[in-house]
C-alpha cells in the first residue's frame, strides 16, 4: 500500500477551502445580479452577468477534485479528497492512464524556474486516470482534460508526494506504461 498526499497540504487545504469559499461568493453574486436585473433597467445585463458567474462555478470547484490524495493497492485506488467523500475503484474501473494535458510546460514557468533555481527546478510532470465510475465533480477535469464528461483525477509531480513510487505501482497494476 502506497499513500500519496499533497507535498504542501497546508496551501493545498486552503487553495480547496478557498474554492469553496468562492463557490458561495459566486452563488450570492449570481442571486443578487438576478434581484438587480428584476428592479433596475438595463436588466439583461444583470441577467448576463448572473449566467456568467454561475457558468464559472464548476471550474472553481474542479480546484477541490482534479488531483485529489490516493492510496494505491494491489486492490485498487483509493481516492480520497479534501473535500468530498472518499471513493474506492478497483483497477478494472481505471479505463485509461494518459499523459496529463493540464499542467503548464516548460517554458512557461520562466518565474518558478528563477525562484527556485535551474538546479531545483523540476518540471511539472503528470498523468490522468479515466474512471468513469466517479461522481460528477470529477467529470468538470475530464472536460477540460479532453476527455468529455468521463471522470478523471490527475496525479502530478506538484500535487502528490511519492510521484514516482506512485505511478510505477499505477502503471504495474494498471498494466500500461
Amino acid at each position: 500500500m502506497l499513500k500519496s498526499t499533497h507535498p504542501k497540504p497546508t496551501i493545498d487545504r486552503i487553495t480547496q477551502y478557498g474554492a469553496l469559499a468562492l463557490v458561495a461568493v459566486m452563488l450570492v453574486a449570481a442571486l443578487a445580479q438576478i434581484v438587480l436585473a428584476l428592479t433596475v433597467r438595463p436588466a439583461l445585463l444583470f441577467i448576463l452577468t448572473a449566467i456568467i458567474t454561475i457558468l464559472l462555478i464548476p471550474f472553481v470547484l474542479m480546484l477541490t477534485a482534479s488531483t485529489p490524495g490516493v492510496t494505491v493497492t494491489k486492490e485498487g485506488l483509493k481516492i480520497e479528497p479534501l473535500i468530498w467523500k472518499t471513493h474506492f475503484v478497483t483497477w478494472q474501473d481505471v479505463k485509461a492512464v494518459k499523459y496529463y494535458p493540464l499542467l503548464p510546460h516548460v517554458g512557461a514557468e520562466v518565474t518558478r524556474k528563477a525562484m527556485t533555481g535551474r538546479k531545483n527546478y523540476r518540471p511539472a510532470e503528470g498523468i490522468m486516470l479515466v474512471i468513469p465510475s466517479l461522481p460528477p465533480q470529477y467529470r468538470i477535469t475530464g472536460l477540460l482534460a479532453g476527455e468529455g464528461l468521463t471522470s478523471v483525477i490527475g496525479v502530478t509531480t506538484r500535487t502528490h508526494s511519492n510521484y514516482d513510487q506512485l505511478t510505477e505501482k499505477i502503471f504495474t497494476y494498471t498494466g500500461t506504461i
